[in-house]
């Protein structure tokens, strides 16, 4: 355990460059024996949390306490440098795998490793044990809480977020004056975000992906703010906040921008706002009374059509496509080809490939071997068809359904308003009530008219999503008489079949569960 009124013989020489900084860039010992005292909470230790418990221990910072329920993977090791190959293959959890990295970067920094979550129920006491808290998370409830917990706790918070080539760092709730237990303080998050995104606006690294570098930015401005602010660093360590927003790869922008904050809304923020001027009602006082669940639209019921999407496992997936001649040599869909080139992995489906034990087969699969065609449709996006797909497989992106289908929504809300319907004339002369077949109008063209379509992704969520959408074109275009309501469930669709109309299914765990159960060799990202 260091001790927090001097520093050692040791300590001095490896802080030597530091404490040689004037003021106001550093305040000597002063400065150097605030960061040894200070206790830091870090919530997260992946992309963020890595670069900013780097430094923090390499300054000096004493106490770090670090929470995260995940374990080390192997897709972490890019970007997340702190984690190695062993703890992967061991699968170590992130904070302990952390504690022994700062133990190899700064012996005299104590590392108190929490392998859980962050919660409502610990939010506080962690958040007040500590002198300033950093947001190394990627989601907006815990964003939230961590924000809340801050400004009941009277901390400041230092809050990072990265996705894809894009940046931002602020610091929250923090304080303006010097006075002990000040409420003169800058905006909170609920301040700059009162309304949470919604679900579907909400991407992660592990969906949306992240250049490493750009975590590695952020992390590190985060930890410059914590010294900064833990040592009372630069001219005016209680200017009011600002956001900082990094796009370094774009050429319309300059690579750093700064965007002057409004000061927090004391009469309407629930967490931050003055009591005086709210309803006691909705203050916020106790955060397990925190509804953060419905706050973020995380709590709604899925909608009927996602609840009944007939899904089939990857086993029985691969056993029906083995056996069934594909579409690979008709040429006929622009995006396969545009997304194949010379360092593609075009992998086929093995023949008689075994049922995983640990797999069930779904009774919407009736017919493990089919009579009739099927169609393999892949919803990501092209650039990653591109790393690799399998043999057969339509890329059609889920962004190009969901504008077909969004277009399909207006059309219906305009019929709805209305209350007439819009059609077309045929070359005949009769009135077509019918949309254009969703394969053709996809851009998808094949000899033969698919029995059954199996709609594949990365994990099988967007897939899942894509098969509604697919069930309600194909209901569009069926003639007005055999039509169901618009508003129908998909196993309302799935269980009438018609002529011309084929069965959709999921893929379930889509090519991440393939490559588990079915083709180790298949490449995994």
């Amino acid at each position: 355990m260091p001790c927090d009124t001097a520093l050692s013989l040791a300590e001095y020489s490896r802080y030597s460059r530091q404490l040689l900084l004037p003021p106001p860039a550093f305040h000597g010992i002063d400065a150097q024996l605030r960061l040894k005292r200070a206790r830091v909470l870090v919530v997260g230790a992946g992309g963020l949390g890595c670069p900013s418990i780097t430094f923090l221990a390499a300054a000096g910072i004493g106490h770090i306490t670090v929470i995260d329920p995940d374990i080390v993977e192997v897709s972490n090791l890019a970007r997340q440098f702190l984690h190695t190959d062993e703890g992967a293959q061991q699968a170590i959890s992130k904070v302990h795998s952390v504690a022994h990295a700062v133990a190899r970067i700064n012996p005299h920094v104590h590392v108190r490793p929490l392998f859980e979550s962050f919660s409502a129920a610990n939010a506080l006491d962690l958040v007040a044990d500590a002198d300033l808290v950093l947001d190394c998370t990627d989601n907006p409830l815990t964003r939230y809480l961590i924000s809340d917990a801050a400004v009941l706790a009277g901390k400041p918070v230092v809050s990072g977020a990265a996705q894809g080539i894009d940046g931002q760092i602020v610091v929250l709730n923090k304080a303006l004056d010097d006075k002990p237990n000040t409420t003169n303080r800058g905006p909170c998050y609920r301040c700059l975000f009162p309304r949470a995104p919604r679900p579907e606006e909400v991407q992660n690294c592990s969906d949306g992906g992240v250049l490493g570098v750009i975590t590695g930015l952020i992390g590190t401005l985060q930890a410059l703010e914590a010294i900064k602010l833990l040592a009372k660093l630069g001219e005016d360590p209680y200017a009011p906040p600002t956001l900082l927003l990094a796009s370094p790869l774009s050429v319309q922008t300059p690579p750093f921008r700064t965007i002057k904050l409004r000061p927090r809304r004391t009469a309407t923020c629930r967490s931050c706002g003055d009591p005086t001027l709210l309803p006691i009602e909705s203050q916020i006082t106790a955060l397990e009374a925190e509804d953060y669940l419905s706050f973020c639209g995380l709590n709604r019921p899925n909608q009927p059509s996602q609840q009944s999407t007939p899904q089939i496992d990857v086993s029985s997936f691969a056993r029906i496509n083995s056996t069934q001649p594909n579409e690979e040599n008709q040429d006929s869909q622009g995006d396969r080809q545009n997304s194949t080139g010379p360092n593609t992995v075009v992998a086929s489906i093995p023949p008689q490939t075994p049922i995983d034990s640990n797999q069930s087969i779904p009774s919407t699969t009736t017919n493990d071997t089919p009579s009739e065609p099927t169609l393999i449709i892949d919803v990501r996006p092209p650039h990653e068809y591109h790393i690799a797909h399998l043999s057969g497989s339509h890329n059609v992106p889920l962004a190009k359904i969901r504008k077909r289908w969004t277009q399909l929504k207006r059309e219906r809300e305009k019929q709805t308003q209305t209350q007439t319907r819009v059609s077309t004339q045929t070359t005949d002369g009769t009135d077509d009530l019918r949309a254009p077949s969703p394969l053709q109008d996809l851009g998808i063209r094949t000899e033969r008219h698919p029995g059954q379509i199996h709609v594949l992704c990365r994990r099988g969520n967007d897939s899942r999503e894509a098969v509604s959408m697919l069930s309600a074109l194909y209901e569009a275009s069926r003639p007005p008489s055999l039509s169901s309501h618009s508003d129908a469930p998909v196993e309302q669709h799935q269980q009438s079949p018609l002529p011309n109309v084929p069965r959709l299914f999921n893929v379930t765990g889509g090519l991440h569960a393939y490559a588990k159960h079915v083709d180790p060799n298949f490449p995994v990202y």
